[in-house]
């Protein structure tokens, strides 16, 4: 199964998707090939920014039509996050992991979030300083300005 969904609110609206807005593909399967879920985002998108039709879909997953790959360029994988797998059979065994070794994911993501929080003050502190020295006057990145702006 495969669906789209928009992702986030307003401090989501600039980056990600066709339209600018980030979104959320989920899929759900087993075995997946390297790097298919890619293919299979660089489809859906170009597909929805309007570059391919159904036709040209129909076509890639008929294989006696389309023998190989298809000339397209695959998704990035930066954005791409494995998050739940399912171990030994349909209902999966139990993923289990050690207290400490829980401990230490949290921390470490917990290091990786302030790390992109003051990364995004960063960026939403130099594009305040680019529409004020442009001389655009707005705050373009999809959220609220620095405080103070």
């Amino acid at each position: 199964a495969c669906y789209i969904e928009a992702a986030g609110g307003e401090a989501c609206a600039s980056a990600g998707g066709p339209d600018g807005g980030l979104y959320a593909i989920n899929v759900l399967g087993s075995a997946f090939l390297w790097h298919q879920v890619r293919c299979m985002a660089s489809v859906l998108f170009s597909a929805a920014r309007g570059d391919l039709g159904p036709p040209d879909v129909r076509r890639f997953l008929d294989l006696e039509a389309q023998p190989s790959r298809p000339s397209y360029t695959m998704a990035r994988e930066e954005p791409l996050l494995l998050f739940r797998c399912a171990f030994g059979g349909e209902d999966g065994e139990a993923f289990s992991a050690s207290e400490n070794a829980k401990a230490k994911l949290r921390e470490h993501l917990t290091a990786m979030l302030r790390g992109l929080r003051i990364r995004e003050r960063l960026v939403r502190e130099l594009v305040a300083e680019a529409a004020a020295v442009t001389g655009t006057g707005a705050f373009e990145s999809g959220g609220p300005p620095p405080p103070g702006r």
